[in-house]
């Protein structure tokens, strides 16, 4: 799962949508914090 996410991150990158990418990040970001508190 991690590498699927690895690979949409470096994909956005390449492309250089900054703004798709930070969307991206933070609900990533959004789901490790869900992850801890469960």
């Amino acid at each position: 799962m991690i590498k699927f996410f690895r690979k949409i991150r470096y994909d956005l990158m390449e492309k250089n949508k900054t703004g798709k990418y930070f969307k991206y990040a933070l609900g990533e970001i959004v789901l490790v914090v869900i992850g801890i508190k469960k």
